[in-house]
């Protein structure tokens, strides 16, 4: 159906037949703010072989993304490129189940790859996914060397300096520098609003974390607004069973109790 819009409710894997079954639930268009939130996602999950793969990580199925870009590594005719990508991704999941160590490994392996390529722009990237794992570690300072190597290489205008921003806010935040956080997530918020639509996943990910930030300041009242706010945002841009709603549902939860 041309032009139609759908919501993934479920991804399948047939082990037999070794065929993925995407279920999908067509949405009316009019219904949902995704017209500018389908084009976005698509500039960024691409049409490579590598896409699908993005696409169940973007939906919070990790185990299913990190089968399939295993299964692409296991490929002796996968290029150099769509290699080092797939090392991204499986750092990138690692992360979110808190494998730090094993994520940090795959974006070397996906630096590395980038370097013989001579692609700037990802090398750039790589820097900001690796100082995240460092911030996870609770590695701060390494994690900022990190965040302003990406700064020395990405343009004044990459779209991924959104992300740079929020990052350092995080480590600002770690290091309980409350108000300097607040400063480079309101810059986060700022670069991306120029490019991204409203109801992009990013602008809840700075959301929640900067209620998370004003609730360690103890503004409980400020906190719940930024976490009302990224509900909202994900409530466009993510199913409803993803992970990190489940998160911030008890994030809410925590600062309306301390509130009663």
């Amino acid at each position: 159906m041309l032009g139609a819009i759908f919501r993934i409710e479920k991804v399948d894997y047939s082990q037999r037949q070794q065929i993925w079954t995407v279920h999908l639930l067509l949405c009316n268009q009019d219904s949902f703010e995704l017209k500018d939130l389908m084009s976005q996602m698509k500039k960024e999950v691409g049409d490579d072989i590598t896409s699908f793969g993005w696409l169940l990580h973007r939906q919070g199925e990790f185990h299913k993304a990190t089968k399939y870009f295993q299964q692409l590594l296991n490929e002796p005719s996968l290029s150099d490129w769509d290699r080092s990508v797939c090392f991204r991704g499986l750092g990138g999941i690692a992360l979110k189940l808190k494998e730090y160590d094993e994520g940090l490994v795959y974006y070397h392996k996906a630096l590395q790859l980038f370097k013989k390529l001579g692609a700037l722009e990802p090398i750039g990237i790589s820097y900001m996914r690796i100082g995240e794992g460092h911030f996870w570690k609770n590695e701060l300072d390494l994690a900022i060397s990190y965040q302003q190597k990406a700064l020395i290489i990405l343009p004044s205008d990459h779209p991924h300096l959104t992300d740079i921003y929020r990052q350092m806010a995080n480590i600002y935040s770690g290091k309980n520098k409350f108000d300097l956080a607040i400063e480079y997530y309101e810059k986060s918020l700022n670069i991306g609003m120029k490019d991204l639509p409203a109801s992009h996943v990013h602008f809840g990910v700075t959301y929640r974390n900067m209620g998370t930030t004003y609730h360690k300041k103890g503004d409980g009242k400020k906190a719940l607004e930024c976490y009302n706010k990224a509900r909202n945002i994900w409530s466009k841009s993510l199913p409803l069973n993803h992970p990190d709603i489940k998160l911030l549902e008890n994030d809410i939860r925590l600062v309306e109790e301390l509130k009663d």
